[in-house]
């Protein structure tokens, strides 16, 4: 085992260094796909390089060394990390999984103010608690512990959780019970079926990456509006910003059912499912509809609503488009870490667009 993970820690390191062949390439790749441990060291070493240290010339040699040291120090902090939240109960979150553990039977809320700003998690009796950051949720019989913005439900046999929700401008990861794991883009709400650890069931709404555990037994599905996913093991994208939702398929494959109509996608296609339960079957460009998953979103060809209509998820600002800019087309990446007035100058260098603000609203139209 520790080989293995020595090997796989190599092919990272030659990833990076643009020195991997095709078939370690796509050795890796299946590694990652499959493995939620390796995709956290993949993680582990961008965020390394990128670090102040690394940041000057190192010998190739010295990489690994340096590497396994990092991810040491991680493990150490994420440990003293769990400790000290744990050991101060002023700093844990406790929530109750059965209805005896409330006290007096008032449920706990968030306030909108809070909610706006912050992930909410709310367990099956309806108690909710928001939190910005890595903590610890103390719940009776276990923790759930959120580290490197990831909340990971293998790591405890409760199961109190029932749905997480994140706000306009965040981004959160899942691993679910099963091993499965979703990367949920701003905006975006996971609900869990009461049943899952069975089921294997989850309503979802806004856009999420989804990266399912095979269980032959038990087919995954994701429910959005107007359609279901079907799934035995296999990586997915799934989007509802917009008025028709949108399935990607990325590797394996995947039962679209509509109301009226039901798909097996293969990789590179998608299915846009249409409020009459008809859907419209498109070649799909794998790299551009997860990149934003990457901090990057690509728009080919796309109407200025509907880009609009989901970078708003990314500020704090009512953004609206005129009636007669609303059609009109565009070819463009935007970097969802800009500031929006540098998205908005994007806008005005077409040469087509420009806009007007009134205190939080932003609206942009054609020239």
């Amino acid at each position: 085992m520790d080989n293995n993970v020595a090997n796989l820690r190599g092919l990272i390191i030659r990833k990076y260094l643009h020195q991997l062949g095709t078939a370690d390439a796509i050795r890796l790749h299946n590694a990652i796909e499959e493995s939620y441990q390796v995709r956290k060291m993949d993680a582990a070493f961008k965020e390394f390089i990128l670090t102040e240290k690394t940041k000057k010339r190192i010998p190739y040699d010295q990489i690994d060394h340096l590497f396994v040291a990092y991810l040491d120090q991680k493990q150490k902090e994420t440990r003293a990390q769990v400790t000290r939240i744990g050991v101060a109960a002023s700093i844990a979150i406790v929530v109750a999984c059965t209805t005896i553990g409330v006290m007096q039977n008032r449920k706990t809320t968030v306030s909108k103010a809070l909610a706006k700003n912050s992930i909410v998690i709310t367990d099956v009796n309806g108690n909710q608690f928001a939190f910005r950051g890595d903590t610890t949720l103390s719940v009776k019989g276990g923790s759930y512990v959120i580290a490197d913005n990831t909340l990971d439900l293998t790591a405890t046999p409760l199961a109190c959780l029932k749905s997480i929700k994140v706000p306009n401008q965040l981004t959160f990861n899942v691993v679910l019970p099963d091993g499965s794991s979703v990367q949920m883009n701003s905006g975006s709400e996971i609900t869990l079926n009461d049943n899952f650890s069975k089921l294997r069931t989850v309503d979802y709404n806004g856009e999420g990456y989804f990266k399912i555990a095979k269980n032959d037994k038990a087919p995954f599905r994701v429910t959005t509006r107007n359609a279901e996913v079907q799934v035995l093991g296999t990586s997915f994208n799934v989007n509802t910003y917009h008025a028709n939702p949108v399935v990607s398929l990325i590797t394996g494959a995947i039962k679209v059912q509509s109301s009226n109509e039901a798909h097996t996608l293969q990789p590179g296609t998608q299915s846009v499912v249409l409020a009459d339960g008809t859907q419209q079957l498109q070649a799909s460009d794998n790299e551009d509809v997860i990149s934003w998953t990457n901090g990057i979103v690509k728009f080919q060809d796309a109407p200025l609503s509907d880009i609009i209509e989901q970078v708003t998820n990314w500020y704090d600002f009512d953004l609206q488009v005129a009636d007669n800019a609303k059609n009109l087309k565009l070819t463009t990446s935007v970097n969802k870490n800009v500031p929006l007035i540098s998205f908005i100058n994007m806008l005005k260098n077409t040469q087509q667009l420009d806009y007007t603000q009134v205190g939080n609203t932003i609206k942009i139209y054609k020239k």
